[in-house]
């Protein structure tokens, strides 16, 4: 039931634990995402929470309205050309590069290039996890042994998941190397860009800062978490959207009325602009979300209360590896959260 989300996830996280399937998704160290120690996941949500904030965004608007005015310019040279084109890979691109911009002050330049080659192959490395995490036990086993299989399609996953760890890497070691030598070509060291606030962040104890490894490991889970999922995302509104005409009329028509022309003075409107005077485009992008998930994936968690617990009526015994159960009708009207997984055994 949907009732069962808080308790599972918001309350008590300390007596319901991550399970091993977290551990598939790291890289070399698990990043904030996989971290499953609940002390140093606490520590590293709160050197990471601003880069997260609506106020971080409006902060680096300027960056993202160069990446705006590419996509329009794209798709306007389409449109008056008469071009069928892919308007998820147009999304896809772009979202790539303005992530380079929030999280390392780089573009990636994929939607200038136009090259697929340029593109992070999250979606091997995320298909590798979700094989082995679900296997939570063997987790750590398939990890070890998996990578020398001789299978191309298993080794071709291996290789997407080195490529997203090597360009974290990259943009890691990049990043450090403004920082200490101020080279404008390279990125200005003011920037304050998610990477380089993780740079900065001090434990609060020891004083320590995260080490290039530990930046790395976020890194990692910034290119994993933040391309694939958001244009995915993006990708299924125009879907919904153009699909459904009648709403995309009445959005058209709420932009026009309480916005103002873009001109050269003005690429893109504001975060502000958005969330103040277009409620109906929120409400599609709620619906969006409602209807079709990108990340449906089933987030274990261990019961460690002795006595056991009761969620949603059903009593739930110390050990048992418990989640919401989501079914999502792609086409349909409703999401309907049917189940709670015990110990191995799905109960209605």
């Amino acid at each position: 039931m949907e009732e069962a989300i808080p308790s599972i996830y918001q309350k008590s996280s300390r007596m319901m634990p991550k399970t091993e399937f977290y551990d598939a998704y790291g890289a070399a160290h698990p990043n904030v995402f996989g971290m499953r120690d609940e002390e140093m996941h606490s520590i590293r949500r709160r050197h990471e929470s601003h880069s997260f904030s609506t106020s971080y965004i409006k902060e680096m608007e300027q960056y993202l309205d160069t990446n705006i005015g590419i996509l329009k310019e794209k798709i306007r040279r389409h449109s008056l050309q008469g071009d069928v084109f892919d308007l998820k890979k147009v999304l896809h691109y772009y979202v790539i590069d303005v992530l380079g911009e929030l999280a390392f002050s780089q573009t990636f330049g994929v939607q200038e290039a136009d090259d697929e080659s340029r593109v992070p192959p999250v979606v091997e490395h995320s298909l590798l996890a979700a094989v082995t995490g679900s296997w939570p036990a063997m987790t750590k086993t398939l990890k070890k042994w998996l990578p020398i299989v001789p299978h191309k399609g298993l080794q071709k996953l291996f290789a997407g998941r080195k490529a997203c760890a090597d360009l974290a890497s990259v943009c890691v070691q990049r990043r450090l190397g403004v920082l200490r030598n101020g080279s404008p070509d390279l990125g200005a060291p003011e920037r304050k860009d998610i990477l380089t606030n993780l740079i900065k962040a001090k434990d609060p104890e020891t004083g320590k800062s995260l080490t290039q490894t530990d930046l790395e490991t976020e890194a990692f889970g910034f290119i994993i978490a933040g391309t694939h999922t958001t244009s995915a995302t993006t990708s299924l509104l125009f879907y919904h959207l153009l699909h459904n005409p009648e709403y995309l009329a009445e959005l058209v028509n709420e932009i026009d009325k309480n916005l103002p022309p873009l001109d050269n003075k003005k690429p893109a409107y504001s975060i502000t602009e958005a969330e103040t005077l277009l409620p109906f485009l929120r409400d599609c992008m709620r619906e969006n979300f409602r209807i079709t998930p990108v990340f449906t994936m089933p987030l274990a968690r261990r019961v460690m209360h002795p006595e056991g617990l009761v969620i949603s009526g059903q009593y739930i015994p110390q050990g048992s590896v418990t989640m919401p159960f989501t079914i999502t009708h792609a086409y349909g009207e409703k999401t309907t959260i049917s189940s709670i997984r015990i110990g191995g055994k799905f109960r209605k």
